[in-house]
């Protein structure tokens, strides 16, 4: 503990030793900021403080060039080097803001540039020009916005508002108080926020033209020069008293341009709550404007948008206000319990809107695609029901009976039932040219688009009538590829099991060739689809009646 108390004494003396009195850190060129409204006297402060105090406006030997015209004011920013013979101050001269709020912007920005540039050290003080006579609420709004656009609540401390133009306020602490208290009273009224600001700058008044003092009861009025160099005076004095109580810190022109960007960004996010609820006014007016055509998906939150949507949805802004108050406002309205509900009904209601909206254009599309297919399938069906219906089953009735009495005479030897075997034969295939024709028709099946009925359709209603449609699509192109593919040529032997087996029950009894023949006859094409492919059984009965068929020959029918 010992060594640790006496550690703390050593490096305190070198502290003491090596660290400059405070007064020597302030002798030198104090770096000064000018800022203000146009017109308000920075340029020709510049040259008081350069102890040009007997200059006249337009003075060729003016160091910054003064000017009551707005076009003719300072318009860049400027550095200059002023002394008082004693004591210097590097000033930078900037352009002064306006009414115009394009204007006001550029030129805040204007300074937060530059002034980084012309003071890389940073800054010992500020001054905030104001015209003595009574400024209006937006004058004190702009006041205050150009301020904090600027600085930090941490540069504060090292400002000074100076009241210019100030010939007719006595030089008498009292009626200066009153003054600085009545432009405390006027900024409070309308930027309570910025009492931090005032209770922190110190105040100056600057007499152009003359300068008036009360002592022992009796008036001195001091000539404009007099007047102009003890406002210098005092100037040096309280700038280098100031620096000596930060301790010869400066405020970094580093924060200046925080401060820019933190005013920009409190202007984005208000321009952001404008903007969406401007969005919120204009879609719970359209929602509630149009309630007479809305589904009953919609029903329940517009009782909720119609319960919740307040009379106005504009903030009032009542007078001028700081871009902190707007901000508030706007911020206080969007997080307000009643907005959020608002804009979740609204958001609810939005969404639900644009899915059905995008339901409905998928049923206009899959309704196109549906009708184009079934105008397809309906064209391909035709073609296919008719190229049926002008079938016919081969003629075996008459030429058929040639080659049956024939075959089965030599099979069975003239059996008294031949003519009994004949007329079953030729039923079977007349049952099994049925049969085909039922299952070849049975799939040239009909459709129909199903029809959405409901006139304001619920998401579900859609959702459910967009897959009735996919559906459908997919079973008329199945059908159309399957008519497309299907050929018709059938032969006894695929008939039906039963068809065939009651045919070659008839049969059953008599000799093996029974069932060769049969064999043969399952071979007999059914429809005659092509005469020119599929020659008619009458032929191939004439081809083979040209010799004598016997039980083995009847396998020439296969060819």
């Amino acid at each position: 503990m010992k060594i640790f108390f006496c550690l703390t004494l050593v490096f305190s003396s070198i502290a003491v030793i090596v660290a400059p009195p405070v007064q020597d850190m302030c002798n030198r060129p104090l770096d000064l900021l000018l800022l203000g409204y146009y017109g308000t006297g920075k340029s020709t402060l510049v040259n008081v403080l350069n102890n040009l105090c007997d200059l006249d406006s337009g003075d060729e030997e003016e160091i910054a060039k003064t000017s009551t015209s707005e076009s003719l004011c300072t318009k860049e920013c400027a550095n200059y080097l002023c002394t008082n013979g004693t004591r210097s101050l590097n000033i930078v001269d900037t352009p002064g803001f306006t009414d115009n709020e394009n204007e006001f912007d550029q030129i805040s920005t204007q300074i937060s540039d530059n002034v980084p540039v012309l003071l890389k050290q940073g800054i010992d003080a500020f001054f905030v020009l104001s015209p003595v006579g009574r400024l209006s609420d937006a004058e004190r709004v702009k006041l205050i916005n150009f301020v904090k656009s600027l600085i930090t609540e941490e540069g504060y401390g090292r400002g000074f508002i100076v009241f210019t133009f100030a010939d007719n306020i006595l030089i008498d602490e009292s009626k200066e108080a009153e003054k600085i208290n009545e432009f405390k009273s006027g900024i409070l009224a309308v930027a309570p926020e910025a009492e931090n600001f005032l209770n922190a700058v110190q105040f100056m008044f600057y007499r152009h033209s003359v300068a008036t003092e009360k002592i022992n009861g009796r008036k001195k009025r001091y000539s404009l020069e007099e007047s102009r160099q003890r406002f210098m005076r005092e100037t040096y004095s309280k700038i280098h008293e100031n620096c000596v109580a930060n301790r010869g810190r400066k405020f970094s022109t580093k924060t200046m341009i925080e401060a820019t960007e933190n005013y920009e960004r409190l202007k984005a996010e208000v321009i952001s709550y404008r903007e969406e609820r401007e969005e919120l006014k204009k879609s719970a007016r359209i929602i509630l404007e149009n309630s007479s055509n809305l589904s009953t998906d919609f029903q329940e939150i517009f009782a909720k948008i119609e319960g919740s949507t307040p009379e106005s949805l504009d903030v009032e802004i009542s007078g001028p206000k700081t871009l902190e108050q707007i901000h508030s406002l706007e911020r206080e309205f969007a997080e307000n319990e009643r907005t959020k509900k608002l804009k979740g009904e609204v958001f609810r209601f939005n969404f639900i809107k644009d899915q059905i909206q995008g339901a409905a254009r998928n049923v206009t599309l899959l309704s196109r695609d549906v009708d184009a297919a079934l105008t397809e399938y309906n064209a391909v069906r035709e073609i296919y029901v008719n190229k049926i219906d002008k079938m016919k089953p081969f003629n075996i009735r008459r030429a058929g009976e040639l080659l049956l009495e024939y075959a089965i005479d030599r099979l069975f030897f003239g059996s008294m039932h031949a003519l009994e075997r004949k007329t079953q034969i030729v039923e079977g295939f007349d049952r099994a040219y049925d049969y085909y024709v039922r299952l070849y028709k049975s799939k040239a099946k009909t459709y129909a688009k199903p029809l959405l009925t409901v006139e304001h359709p619920t998401l579900g209603e859609y959702n459910f009538y967009i897959i009735s449609l996919k559906e459908i699509l997919a079973s008329v192109i199945e059908s159309t590829t399957e008519l497309k593919n299907t050929e018709i040529n059938p032969y006894l032997a695929d008939a039906p099991r039963e068809i065939k087996e009651e045919m070659l029950a008839k049969f059953r009894g008599l000799n093996r060739n029974s069932l060769e023949l049969m064999d043969v006859l399952a071979t007999v094409p059914l429809f005659n689809v092509d005469p020119a492919k599929n020659p008619t059984l009458e032929l191939r009965i004439q081809e083979t009646l040209s010799y004598p068929i016997y039980a083995t020959d009847l396998t020439k029918f296969n060819q």
